[in-house]
């Protein structure tokens, strides 16, 4: 017995890095910019060691059917990694190590198949307790200003104050933006939201989550944040039964209706306060048109992954795009969008249930938001994602908690 237990907590301390791994290869300041760190390679070692022992028993125990699925999905993405080959070869490893990346993590939907929600919580769990220790460190340092040493780190364009590599600042407005160990605010709202829309998702109850999620959202000051928040959290209300014994049909609608005219509000302050020549607003306007007309000269296949210096030459202000979606959509073409968005819709499609069917639609909607305000399309969180929708789509067996029951859990390898 006490073998049992022993595997099976080393295991799910496995799961936990592997999440963690995740969260910290994908936009965080030191994985933005020293990929020759300890800590980079470390992590990204654990990724890929945690998922491969996780591919490798899926795999021995998946029916022949499931096989030639996974063997036709892997036939397409490398049919699509030889045509970009030929457009842009200087970034074919790139791509394959995505693929592979792909690959392995669309068997970690064997997490949820035996064990429902298992990936969900943990990504939650590591959330929550980043944003806590996050905003303590945000109202010790930047409100209450208490004289923490410090080093100066410099990014690109950006030189932060280095809080032991656990928490950056670089903000100089009145009330500082919070961005913890994200490369910015814009960043770290997303996963701020990811965490908004899993409390959802998973029908939790614990105001406490919710209240460190939020109060960190408002800290960040992020316009897109703000606007993915105020939809999250309409759907909470909703979903948890407060006003539907008081109020019938129009008092959700009306909630709906608060929360879009919310959102439109925000967007609006943004582009009356940032609508100069270097401002943001401005220079995104411009950047989506840049990468809209290099699409439309590179319909089919883009201009090849990771390919992005035409947009580079092209926009005056010689930056790369912040629009991810877009930047995804002129390097790898209708194809690509094909491959990345199709799996989403039809997911919805699929999923039976009104409960289903919106809790698909709002995370459709947040990928979407995130992608298209940050450039996260090829960072491992979104590869995770994007295979987890595959694999939900090929194995359609009722794994997901679709009905918004909180999950129990525990998982054992």
């Amino acid at each position: 017995m006490k073998i049992k237990l022993k595997i099976r907590y080393t295991n799910t301390f496995l799961i936990y890095i592997l999440v963690f791994s995740i969260i910290f290869q994908s936009g965080t300041v030191q994985a933005a910019n020293n990929p020759d760190s300890i800590m980079f390679k470390v992590t990204r070692l654990f990724m890929l060691i945690i998922s491969l022992m996780i591919c490798l028993k899926s795999i021995a125990c998946a029916k022949v059917n499931e096989m030639k699925n996974y063997i036709i999905c892997f036939s397409i993405f490398e049919i699509l990694a030889l045509i970009n080959y030929i457009l842009y070869p200087a970034s074919a490893i790139e791509l394959q190590y995505k693929i592979v990346l792909f690959l392995l993590f669309f068997w970690l939907g064997k997490l949820n198949e035996k064990k429902q929600d298992f990936l969900e919580n943990v990504f939650l769990d590591i959330i929550v307790l980043t944003a806590l220790f996050t905003i303590v460190l945000y109202f010790l340092i930047e409100i209450l200003h208490i004289g923490i040493p410090y080093t100066k780190y410099e990014g690109i364009n950006i030189l932060y104050r280095n809080y032991f590599n656990i928490f950056y600042s670089y903000s100089t407005k009145r009330i500082p933006r919070i961005c913890g160990i994200f490369w910015e605010p814009g960043v770290y709202q997303i996963y701020l939201n990811l965490g908004l829309y899993l409390y959802y998702y998973l029908n939790k109850k614990k105001i406490f989550y919710l209240g460190v999620l939020v109060i960190n959202i408002i800290f960040t000051q992020s316009t897109t944040g703000y606007i993915i928040a105020a939809v999250i959290l309409a759907n909470i209300i909703i979903q948890s039964g407060i006003v539907s014994k008081y109020y019938n049909l129009f008092m959700r609608i009306s909630i709906g209706v608060i929360a879009v005219v919310f959102a439109i509000g925000i967007f609006m302050i943004k582009r009356k306060t940032t609508n100069t020549i270097g401002d943001s607003f401005y220079d995104r306007i411009h950047q989506n048109v840049t990468g809209i007309k290099i699409f439309m000269e590179n319909p089919v296949f883009g201009t090849g992954f990771y390919n992005t210096g035409l947009f580079s030459s092209l926009n005056k202000a010689g930056s790369g795009n912040a629009n991810g979606l877009l930047t995804w959509a002129y390097t790898t073409g209708t194809a690509g969008l094909l491959v990345a968005i199709v799996p989403y819709l039809y997911g919805i499609y699929k999923t039976p249930g009104k409960s289903g069917k919106r809790k698909k639609i709002i995370f459709f909607i947040y990928i979407l938001l995130v992608n298209f305000t940050e450039p996260i399309y090829a960072l491992p969180i979104n590869v995770f994602f994007l295979s987890r929708e595959y694999y939900s789509n090929v194995y359609r067996k009722r794994y997901t908690n679709y009905e918004g029951q909180e999950a129990k859990w525990s998982y054992q390898l």
